[in-house]
């Protein structure tokens, strides 16, 4: 019962991040990316390879949806079936990559590669339920939002979050290769899903807050 509910949920986070060109397609590449670099780590060859044709395809995906200097704006899309069909394939990779018969990577360093989706779901939850509201009711409090309000343009905000989705998936993986007890990685990942859904509650906080790194940054150059 617990994996039909993760697996459901981790579906939906998926989806729920497809608000930005590119932003859904590259936050599930480079999770496939630090699944495939665990499995390779670990030298298992039975789901890495058509992990890694998986990250093949949603490369050239991305060479279409995601913004860049010669592309202004997406001209393909994912679409509820794209990202619907990439969370599941994730959550299908995840489950056997780290079962305890294989072992490619542990559980914990999983929840860090899908953090940022996971968080950010949960947050939302959590502050539309806080509000009176249905937990999937639609609005504008996700964390690319965030990133919209606080001044920066579409393709800037992608690139900062698949740079932060890059940065948890290293630390998950990584830091287990490094010898990084379980407890601490799950202790770390418990705290940051609860900052997270506590400085969500308020949709002005995070906005303020990048806000403010954003001049100090500016600033500083």
């Amino acid at each position: 019962m617990f994996s039909i509910v993760a697996v459901v949920l981790l579906i939906n986070a998926i989806n729920l991040m497809d608000g930005l060109d590119g932003l859904a397609g590259g936050v599930s590449f480079l999770i496939l990316f630090w699944i495939v670099i665990a499995g390779l780590l670990a030298g298992e060859m039975t789901y890495t390879p058509s992990a890694m044709i998986l990250m093949g395809c949603l490369f050239g995906f991305l060479v279409f949806n995601m913004r860049n200097p010669w592309r202004r704006k997406a001209s393909v899309f994912l679409g509820d079936a794209g990202s619907l069909c990439l969370g599941l394939m994730i959550a299908w990779y995840s489950i056997h990559m780290s079962d305890i018969n294989l072992r490619a990577i542990e559980p914990m360093s999983v929840a860090w590669v899908l953090a940022l989706p996971i968080w950010d779901e949960c947050a939302q939850f959590y502050r539309r339920v806080r509000e009176g509201r249905h937990p999937f009711s639609p609005d504008r409090g996700h964390f690319h939002h965030h990133f919209i309000e606080a001044g920066f343009e579409a393709k800037q905000a992608t690139a900062l979050i698949l740079l932060m989705t890059f940065a948890y998936g290293a630390f998950g993986v990584l830091g287990e290769m490094a010898g990084l007890p379980i407890f601490v990685l799950t202790l770390l990942w418990i705290a940051g899903i609860l900052g997270h859904i506590r400085f969500s509650a308020n949709l002005e906080n995070y906005p303020n807050l990048i806000r403010k790194l954003k001049a100090v940054t500016r600033s500083s150059t």
